[in-house]
């Protein structure tokens, strides 16, 4: 299967998960079936236990996968990056019921890294789309806007680039650095439409 069809995968299945009704999502969650409603208060406070320790290992299992995937990214390893943000995404997929499907903030960071490593490999369409997507979880991700604003720079659209930019930079971390990288494509994008 190609990244463009994993791609158009994933983001219908977010664009039907952005339908669902919001009382849906505010339905309160009881963890138990009906017919375990009659378990004593320590063997329910036991279960929780069991719980949510299985969610905190799963919790830091991702959170080693992502550390891993920035890993690649920074040493520009994008192929390595992408395949490892499809294989969170799916696996987060898998585990859940997509029609109630609230996606978690892993799942949000796994579609900006695969928009990022996605754009780092050229991919113009394809890390459009995974861009998209993870703007539509996460409208102010610096990260994702800057990736965005790239391609449309690469795609001679200076206009939206210029715009994107200028949201990065507004959302982007208090870093010296990075401000001053993003005020610099600001200045190059600005050049081009002059």
């Amino acid at each position: 299967m190609s990244y463009r069809d994993d791609i158009s995968s994933h983001c219908l299945k977010i664009l039907s998960v952005m339908f669902i009704s919001i009382s849906i999502l505010l339905i309160p969650e009881t963890g138990f079936s009906q017919q375990n409603q009659s378990l004593e208060l320590g063997n329910r406070d036991s279960v929780s236990s069991r719980a949510a320790a299985r969610n905190e290992e799963k919790q830091k299992e991702l959170l080693k996968k992502i550390e891993k995937i920035r890993k690649a990214i920074n040493r520009e390893r994008f192929q390595e990056a992408a395949e490892q943000s499809i294989a969170i995404l799916e696996e987060e997929e898998a585990e859940s019921d997509m029609n109630n499907f609230v996606p978690s903030d892993f799942y949000k960071e796994a579609y900006n890294c695969l928009c990022v490593s996605a754009t780092g490999l050229r991919q113009v369409q394809y890390a459009m789309d995974a861009c998209n997507t993870s703007l539509i979880m996460n409208k102010d991700h610096w990260e994702t806007l800057k990736s965005r604003a790239t391609l449309y720079y690469l795609t001679t659209d200076y206009s939206n680039a210029l715009k994107d930019f200028q949201a990065a930079l507004t959302n982007a971390p208090d870093e010296r650095k990075i401000k001053n990288s993003l005020r610099r494509n600001i200045e190059l994008v600005e050049s081009k439409i002059e």
